[in-house]
Order: C-alpha cells, then sequence, then structure tokens
C-alpha cells in the first residue's frame, strides 16, 4: 500500500479511525454465520418473474482480553422480478441490507461501500460504515 498516497484507508490511520498497530493484520477472527433463503424464482439464471430473499446473521465473538468483536453482523436482501411481456421483459428490483451491532468490529473483516483494491480485507477508496442500505433497479430484456 503506498503510504503516501491520499486514500481512504490512510486518511483514517491518520485520523485513527483504524488503530495504526492494527494495519499489518496477523489476528485470528472467528465468526459464526447462518443464513436462511426464501426462493420462489422460476428459474435460477435469467428469472423473469418470482422472488429470492436471504436473510443472515453473524456473530463475531471477543477472545481475550485485549481483542476486538462481540459484534453481531445483519444481512439481509430481498429481490422482485416482475414479468411486463412474455418470454421478454421483465422488471428487477433489488434492496440490500447490512448493519453491524454491539461491540468492535474488527476493521480487517468490515464490509464497507466501493472501492476496487484490496489490502488486509480494507478496500482502499471504501468507506467503512456499521451500516448501510442500498437498492438497485433494471429492466431486463431476453
Amino acid at each position: 500500500v503506498n503510504e503516501q498516497a491520499d486514500n481512504l484507508y490512510n486518511l483514517y490511520k491518520k485520523w485513527g479511525i483504524i488503530d495504526a498497530q492494527k494495519t499489518e493484520g496477523g489476528k485470528f477472527y472467528t465468526t459464526i454465520k447462518g443464513e436462511l433463503i426464501y426462493d420462489k424464482r422460476e428459474r435460477i439464471t435469467n428469472p423473469f418473474k418470482g422472488i429470492l430473499s436471504r436473510i443472515g446473521l453473524s456473530y463475531t465473538p471477543k477472545l481475550g482480553k485485549k481483542s476486538e468483536g462481540n459484534t453481531v453482523g445483519l444481512n439481509a436482501s430481498h429481490t422482485h422480478y416482475l414479468k411486463i411481456i412474455k418470454n421478454r421483459l421483465s422488471f428487477m428490483f433489488r434492496i440490500k441490507y447490512q448493519g453491524y451491532f454491539g461491540g468492535i468490529m474488527p476493521f480487517v473483516i468490515q464490509e464497507g461501500i466501493g472501492g476496487i483494491k484490496s489490502a488486509w480485507g480494507v478496500h482502499q477508496n471504501r468507506a467503512l460504515v456499521r451500516q448501510w442500505i442500498s437498492g438497485q433497479f433494471e429492466p431486463r430484456l431476453r
């Protein structure tokens, strides 16, 4: 990682958002995850009608006196496919949510928004957030 580059990763280190002692990685984190999926699409690839919903929970326990963790993560998404013209045109919308609750989420495994390059799990030019929601809307032509 270029230490002189003016990107969010280096700014977070400078501002103290990311502890400078933790930027080299080397820690072991345990995460327990579970997910429920409801899938009523008429086909898996390129569906024209149906619903796909997911909800997942993750738990990162705090192991040791100086470690981070004891955090619960919630991931949820709902995708709906609406047929407009039979076998020709459909409309899809997707809503996603992700949030972390309680404890301190170790920055090396925290999700964020945007970015293209990875450095120990944190993407450069990526905004680290505790909660986010996004939406996607698209017409689909077959």
